[in-house]
């Protein structure tokens, strides 16, 4: 059965036992089925024109736009496809919540479908790799991961669950398909909150739900209450999960030789990408290098201080990275790079995941009637960072190109894979404050959220020495003090955008609560604020001077039916790579 037909398939079974069931619960052998389903239809539209910076020059211009990217030929493909106000995505997707308790035991199952109507039909400017560049047609999800299809279903979630009396304490445990929920609910990401897997697709789509946005994992997962104030919470997770890459040109997508079936780096920037791959300007990709299934897991033990309405937290977890980096396979030629390959000899690149990552964890958590206190502070001692992806790049494409890697690449064994990244110390600290005002602007309730987050690389090496991140758009600044050529761009020739030693940033969120602004009619609406103040971090979570924006208009009638019409405009950052993706979007969900 293909996706298409899954998808459908599953949305007719949601449709079909939710106008049975209406969420009410089911009486079954003695236990209770409880059946709770979300549809949402939904579109968004581009409301930017792509910006120069992040175009490739050939490329831009063969559909006649203009571009300066020196390196915008790997990962412009999203963005050569959409003009202004062209749709992103419009989508009919259902998400199936299906819980059974008999006595102390259950079974739990989530499931998501969804089809996407603008990626499978809408015609395209530019194309991708797996459509062949076939500029006015739709795109192709050949080879895309399933969660990266145009359309399809998946599991969210399928485990037993149960609760059991140990002497003076008790026992909650799961066992299948589940979530590493150990994270606090930041809006800036990373933390403990690494330890999720993410559908990045999901994340994309509107009107994007919590539940959907995650990957399960296989694990086993214990709970002991120790006393009413004290648990130990335990987890082992028996197989390995990454996170879910974008499909290579689509909209949100920045790197076009990520995605399953998207298998090629362009090496030749002058020229088109059809025309360089007709040419055979490109390194292929080898198969991803996974860490296995050893067992990855943690503890974390939690106390409440009831006299400070206040929960403190320790946290200590081993785990595979569930987000890529790039490695090399170095080339078994005198000269690194032939075009078109005729003897199987050059290099070759591979998504690798570098595993046995270490992290401990400290929480301490206020709540209180009129708002709380988050705070999270993790420590790493051997987190990945990635080199600069055209300094790897150049390093193994050529024996000459001005790389800070040339040493490194010497000394590698012809075959051999070069590791992409180097681990090093990591530190995150988090803090979010929620405040809730009643009767303010005329509404019931206004809640303000504020949150401020630092990362900190405290071993990261000075940029004459070695340079981490700096998305490839930008092109690779002169090393060893060389002037900046002529030909290149300002931006190239800078020597910001590369990761430094420490980052930060803030997000302000105001919530609004108008209850029954007509008969049967709640409205609800959100405006958001985020900005990157000063750094670069390696995972992207900060890009200095980044800012942008969600103003968010939703209705609730009845209690189920959600109206949402969401502005996101993005702006700012010399060295952000979505610059140009403001989106103004409406979906519709029905809450059965």
């Amino acid at each position: 059965m293909n996706h298409r037909k899954i998808s459908l398939f599953v949305a007719s079974a949601i449709a079909i036992m939710t106008d049975q069931v209406y969420a009410t619960d089911i009486e079954i052998a003695d236990g209770t089925l409880t059946v709770n389903a979300t549809v949402v239809a939904g579109t968004a539209l581009r409301t930017e024109n792509p910006n120069p910076s992040l175009l490739s020059p050939a490329n831009a211009k063969a559909i006649g736009l203009s571009g300066i990217s020196p390196n915008g030929g790997n990962g412009d493909d999203g963005d050569l496809n959409y003009k202004r106000w062209s749709q992103t995505s419009t989508i009919l997707k259902g998400y199936l919540d299906l819980d059974y308790v008999n006595q102390n035991y259950g079974a739990h199952m989530g499931i998501k479908a969804w089809n996407d109507f603008a990626l499978e039909n809408q015609n395209v400017l530019w194309g991708n790799l797996p459509n062949g560049y076939a500029n006015g047609t739709p795109l192709s999800d050949k080879g895309f991961s399933s969660e990266a299809k145009f359309n399809g279903a998946e599991l969210t979630s399928m485990y037993l669950y149960g609760e059991n009396e140990i002497g003076e304490g008790k026992v909650e445990w799961k066992i299948g398909e589940q979530s590493w929920n150990w994270g606090r609910d930041f809006q800036i990401g990373c933390g403990l909150n690494d330890l999720l897997v993410r559908d990045n697709n999901a994340l994309v789509r509107p009107g994007a739900l919590p539940e959907e946005t995650v990957i399960p994992i296989p694990a086993l997962r214990a709970v002991y209450s120790v006393t009413p104030s004290t648990s130990i919470d335990m987890i082992v997770q028996t197989r390995f999960q990454s996170n879910a890459a974008l499909g290579c040109g689509t909209f949100y997508s920045q790197v076009d030789f990520v995605s399953n079936g998207c298998n090629q780096i362009i090496v030749a920037n002058a020229i088109t990408a059809p025309e360089a791959i007709s040419k055979g300007f490109y390194v292929t990709r080898a198969g991803d290098i996974k860490p296995g299934n050893a067992a990855q897991g943690g503890i974390g033990i939690r106390q409440d201080i009831p006299s400070l309405d206040s929960t403190v937290g320790l946290y200590l977890a081993q785990f595979d990275s569930r987000q890529f980096f790039y490695g090399t396979y170095k080339s078994t030629n005198a000269i690194p790079f032939l075009p078109s390959n005729p003897n199987n000899g050059n290099p070759q690149y591979a998504l690798e995941y570098p595993g046995d990552i270490r992290m401990v964890g400290l929480t301490y958590d206020i709540e209180r009637s009129e708002g709380n206190i988050l705070a999270e502070l993790t420590y790493r001692p051997d987190q990945p960072y990635h080199y600069n992806t055209i300094d790897l790049l150049n390093a193994f494409v050529s024996n000459t190109a001005s790389t800070p890697l040339r040493g490194l690449a010497n000394s590698t064994q012809a075959g051999q894979l070069f590791n992409g990244y180097e681990k090093m110390k990591a530190v995150q600290f988090n803090l979010s404050a929620t405040q809730t005002f009643s009767h303010l602007m005329a509404a019931d309730v206004v809640t303000l959220i504020g949150e401020f987050a630092v990362k900190v690389a405290p071993d990261l090496p000075d940029q004459s020495v070695m340079r981490f991140g700096r998305p490839m758009f930008f092109g690779s600044a002169p090393i060893g003090g060389a002037a900046c050529q002529s030909s290149l761009t300002q931006m190239e020739c800078s020597n910001a955008g590369y990761d430094t030693r420490s980052s930060w940033g803030y997000k302000l969120r105001l919530n609004f609560d108008y209850p029954q602004l007509v008969a049967g009619v709640d409205f609800d609406p959100k405006i958001s604020f985020a900005q990157d103040v000063r750094g670069w971090s390696d995972d992207g979570v900060f890009s200095q001077g980044r800012k942008f924006a969600v103003i968010d208009l939703k209705t609730i009638y009845h209690k189920s039916i959600n109206i949402d019409l969401v502005w996101i405009p993005t702006w700012g950052g010399d060295f952000n790579p979505m610059s140009d993706r403001s989106t103004l979007g409406i979906n519709v969900g029905y809450k059965f």
